[in-house]
This record gives structure tokens, C-alpha cells and sequence, in this order.
């Protein structure tokens, strides 16, 4: 048993945008991989979930960029899960370079659910799990406050197979990488803030709203109804 993971990776070409720096959706995947590598190394959780059939739904992420690793550069990725109660949980999530020095930081949010219902539920199965520390980065504001009647309409996509995990939904690194398509900027550094609020599927119709304000952009991909399936804040 243990909370936390770290694995050693190189940054390759499918990780990078055409300048070679790791893209936002590539650190994304990176931050994601480590952690479901903690939950499927960790005996106790990764039976406790397949015994049950229960998961960890990221609710919310937050984000600090440093500095985005290029091309060859050899990283360091580690998680720390420090704080479970009887229906959410935190963990932090760093990619170090190979020096030790911290390039990005993640603070994810995530909520247990029971996957034959979809719903949100309550155990008490982790009062005794020994929990890490945290790595040293707080979860920013969950929800991303913006005037919605202010967005503007500028595109929409229909989502496909391939932007989908093992549960059928979209990966949550590809809702930011979707949105990152939206802004003016290369994002290779800042605070960026994701609410997840609903799973996108394949095939799904996806209305891409965006609010820009002075320090910040905010990407809006709304279902047709008008629901927002993420909300995502980019921040210079």
C-alpha cells in the first residue's frame, strides 16, 4: 500500500506542440497516467474498486506552469494522494526535471462513484489508508466563476472515439486540449483551472463558448441543452 507514485519519463514528440514544448494536454496526460498508476499499484484500493466497482471521478484540477519541459528532457513525475474522506479525495501531482527543480504543479479533486449507478457515494473504507503529504501545491477555487451570458459562441465539435478513456467518457487531459485550441497564447506558463461537470461521449455535439477578461480566458464546452461538460480557465 502506498500513496503515492513516481515514474522517470523522457519527453518525446507526441508529448510536444510544434515548438517541442510538452503541450498542456501532454503535461495533462502525464499528471493522469501517474496517478492511475498509483491507484492500479496501490493492492488495496485497486481490489477495493474492482471488488466493487467503483471509481474516482476527477471533479476539478488546478494547475501551476513554471516552466514546460522540451524536447529529450528527462522529468520526474509524482503523486501524493493526502486526503481521502468518505466520498472525495485530493491528491497532488508535480513533474520535476531531472535536477529536482519543479516545472509543474496539480491539484486534483476527484469523487467516488459507483459505476453501475453513475452516481456519487459514500464509504467508509478509508479511515485507516496511511495517506502521503502533500507535495506543496493547494487546490485553487473549484468552481470557475464567469458571467456565462457574456460568452461568446465560436465553434462546436462533435467529440470522437478516439478522445475517450476506458470508461467510455472523454479524457479529462482532452477537454483542456480541446480548449487550448481557443486561445491566443501558447500556454506554457500560468494557473490554469479546470471544473469538470459532466462526461462527454463519443459522438456527442459540443458548443465551444469563450469569455476573455484581462489576465484570463475562460473556455465554456457546453452541451446542446446549454449544461457545460467542462469549464475551463486559462490564466497568464
Amino acid at each position: 500500500m502506498s500513496a503515492t507514485y513516481d515514474y522517470k519519463k523522457m519527453i518525446v514528440d507526441s508529448d510536444c506542440d510544434p515548438s517541442l514544448t510538452l503541450s498542456i494536454g501532454g503535461a495533462l496526460e502525464l499528471m493522469s497516467d501517474c496517478e492511475h498508476l498509483q491507484i492500479a499499484s496501490d493492492e488495496f484500493i485497486d481490489d477495493y474498486f474492482k471488488k466493487n466497482n467503483y471509481a474516482w471521478f476527477l471533479s476539478a484540477r488546478s494547475i501551476e506552469v513554471v516552466k514546460m519541459p522540451k524536447f529529450l528532457d528527462e522529468v520526474l513525475v509524482k503523486t501524493a494522494l493526502y486526503e481521502i474522506n468518505t466520498i472525495t479525495g485530493n491528491r497532488s501531482t508535480f513533474i520535476y526535471d531531472k535536477s529536482g527543480n519543479v516545472l509543474v504543479k496539480s491539484n486534483s479533486f476527484g469523487v467516488l462513484v459507483d459505476l453501475k449507478t453513475g452516481k456519487a457515494i459514500r464509504r467508509d473504507a478509508f479511515l485507516n489508508y496511511k495517506l502521503a503529504d502533500n507535495l506543496g501545491f493547494n487546490a485553487l477555487p473549484r468552481k470557475v466563476e464567469y458571467e456565462t451570458q457574456a460568452a461568446v459562441k465560436v465553434d462546436s465539435v462533435v467529440m470522437p472515439s478516439y478522445f475517450l478513456d476506458h470508461y467510455n467518457h472523454v479524457n479529462n487531459a482532452n477537454y483542456v486540449r480541446l480548449a487550448s485550441e481557443y486561445i491566443d497564447w501558447n500556454f506554457a506558463k500560468g494557473i490554469l483551472r479546470a471544473e469538470y461537470k459532466s462526461a462527454a461521449a463519443s459522438g456527442d455535439l459540443v458548443e465551444i463558448f469563450k469569455h476573455e477578461q484581462k489576465d484570463r480566458v475562460i473556455i465554456d464546452l457546453r452541451n446542446v441543452d446549454g449544461g457545460s461538460y467542462c469549464i475551463i480557465e486559462f490564466k497568464k
